[in-house]
């Protein structure tokens, strides 16, 4: 839609995350297809995003993904419910923290996550012009 701007704000490749014990944990890749028998931890959020996202792009490489009785309540808490040996996950490489956790980070065959703000062109705001500005200082 030409009365639409857009600026990309975020990129971050998406990588499964398995406990130390999971069979494809030595790995450095895996197909998502791979982790078919496995259970996956999702988000208890009221808008179930998390758990839309993760369906489809589970059903696009073959397969309904059988989710662990494991809740996370927010992204962060999926590290830690792998690492405690009760599922596997899907994040994006950014939620991880930098220190080293008990847990194996895969890359996958998952398109990164790309997150753009989007606008339209003729808005007059205040408010927009200042966020607009600051989307212009954010790095490339």
């Amino acid at each position: 839609d030409p009365s639409l701007a857009a600026q990309p704000v975020l990129h971050s490749e998406l990588v499964a995350i398995v406990p130390l014990d999971h069979p494809r944990a030595r790995q450095s890749s895996v197909k998502l297809a791979e982790l078919r028998d496995s259970e996956w931890i999702s988000i208890d959020a009221p808008d179930a995003g998390y758990r839309t996202f993760l369906l489809q792009l589970c059903r696009n490489a073959g397969f309904t993904p059988r989710f662990s009785r494991a809740l996370a309540t927010q992204a962060p808490a999926l590290v830690g419910l792998v690492a405690a040996g009760m599922g596997v996950a899907l994040v994006p490489r950014l939620l991880l923290p930098p220190t080293p956790l008990p847990i194996a980070v895969l890359a996958t065959d998952c398109d990164p996550l790309e997150i753009h703000a989007v606008w339209h062109r003729d808005g007059t705001s205040p408010l927009l012009r200042n966020f607009v500005a600051i989307l212009g200082e954010l790095p490339r």
